[in-house]
């Protein structure tokens, strides 16, 4: 038999997180990352820290991936789209991606694929796609 511990205080993941993170377990990582503000450092560090502990699960590539997007470091978006599955939420992030690189019509597909299963932003994203698409059509009207 074995007793594996379990950590509930945040503060202590985030003491853990930072000098022996294999011992905490995806949901304690998790934990940590709802007690940090989005977007900060601290939550980028949380998520990029879980995905490295557990490098095949599809929601810490996922969560990676949405902070590297959110930073626009595309390759590392890349990278972790490839492991992050097919929920509806990784079908919006690589559609945002693909916004990102200029794949407007792949763009296109995947937010709405996005859009239909729910997920919200989608259609904000869609808007800013329909945007990019109008700026194209202008760009190209002075040829």
């Amino acid at each position: 038999d074995y007793n594996i511990r379990t950590f509930s205080d945040v503060e202590e993941i985030k003491r853990i997180m930072r000098e022996r993170p294999q011992k905490l377990s995806l949901n304690e990582f998790y934990l940590a990352a709802q007690e940090c503000e989005p977007g900060t450092d601290e939550f980028a560090e949380v998520f990029e820290t879980a995905v490295r502990m557990f490098p095949n699960d599809p929601v810490a590539n996922l969560n990676a991936a949405n902070i590297a997007l959110s930073k626009n470091d595309l390759d590392a978006a890349c990278t972790y789209l490839a492991k992050a599955g097919n929920s509806p939420e990784a079908i919006h992030a690589r559609g945002v991606l693909n916004l990102l690189e200029g794949n407007l019509d792949e763009a296109g597909k995947l937010l709405e694929q996005a859009k239909a299963a729910g997920v919200k932003g989608a259609a904000a994203n869609l808007d800013e796609l329909r945007k990019k698409e109008a700026d194209n059509q202008l760009f190209d009207s002075f040829e």
